[in-house]
């Protein structure tokens, strides 16, 4: 699925990044099985679509994405980058899981990729308390608006994370 992207381009142009957020919460649509980088042997609930599973909603004061795990073991989704990244710019988002609990210790974990590439993961050992995660990673080359930027969330048991947002400052 990458993309090539052909640049008729002088020694005096510069690739610039935007500024603001890379993500439209209303946008994220889910990846099927065949074209899904982390893909696992688990197997998806029939619950784990649009509106069921993982939804753009209000969270307090903040528009956020929302993947429930009781309906979504596993997700991926994918939307344009709204804006460019040029190599090297930092990029900072946060995503908060309500407590994690697990009927056995596990993990779960989230990740995001631009294109083919993940740029930022972490798990999280279960069970565990609530909690605010910084996301930080920098634009692995210069990424073009409208490539395509996946989010991930993995996890046993009945559990919340919410995405709360990416930006370039």
């Amino acid at each position: 699925l990458s993309a090539v992207f052909l640049c008729a381009c002088s020694e005096d142009d510069v690739f610039e990044s935007g500024a603001g957020s890379l993500i439209d919460h209303y946008r994220w649509q889910a990846v099927s099985p065949l074209e899904d980088i982390f893909a696992s042997p688990m197997v998806p609930s029939d619950d784990c679509v649009d509106g069921e599973g993982f939804v753009a909603e209000v969270f307090g004061q903040d528009l956020v994405f929302s993947v429930s795990t009781d309906q979504c073991a596993q997700v991926t989704v994918e939307q344009p980058l709204l804006i460019n990244l040029a190599a090297g710019t930092w990029v900072e988002g946060r995503l908060w899981h309500f407590a994690l609990s697990a009927d056995s210790p596990a993990a779960g974990w989230a990740a995001i990729a631009v294109e083919e590439r993940v740029v930022w993961a972490q798990a999280v050992e279960i069970p565990a308390e609530s909690g605010l995660m910084r996301i930080q990673w920098q634009a692995p080359r210069d990424v073009m608006a409208g490539e395509m930027l996946r989010f991930h969330v993995q996890n046993h048991g009945d559990n919340s994370w919410h995405l709360i947002d990416l930006n370039v400052q």
